[in-house]
C-alpha cells in the first residue's frame, strides 16, 4: 500500500487564505469579546478544532439550489 502523502491536494484538501479564522482569534478584539461573552452569558466561543476545519475546507463549496438559481435567472439574461 502506498502513502499518499505525495499526492496533489484538491480545493477541499486546502485551507483558502482568504479563511481567517486562526488569524482573528487571538485577535485583542476577538479576546475583548470572548471576555465579554464569558462574563454575560458564561461561555468561551472558541469553536473545537475539528469544526474550524470542516468549516475551513468547505469554504469553497458552492450551495447547489444557489448556483442553478444564478444559472437560470442571471445567466439567462445575459449577465455573468
Amino acid at each position: 500500500m502506498q502513502s499518499n502523502a505525495s499526492a496533489p491536494k484538491t480545493v477541499t484538501d486546502t485551507i483558502p487564505k482568504e479563511f481567517l479564522y486562526w488569524n482573528q482569534k487571538d485577535s485583542r478584539s476577538a479576546k475583548r469579546l470572548r471576555r465579554v461573552l464569558n462574563f454575560v452569558f458564561g461561555v468561551d466561543p472558541v469553536l473545537p478544532e475539528a469544526l474550524v476545519k470542516h468549516f475551513a475546507h468547505s469554504y469553497y463549496d458552492a450551495d447547489p439550489v444557489a448556483e442553478t438559481f444564478v444559472e437560470e435567472v442571471y445567466k439567462s439574461q445575459g449577465q455573468t
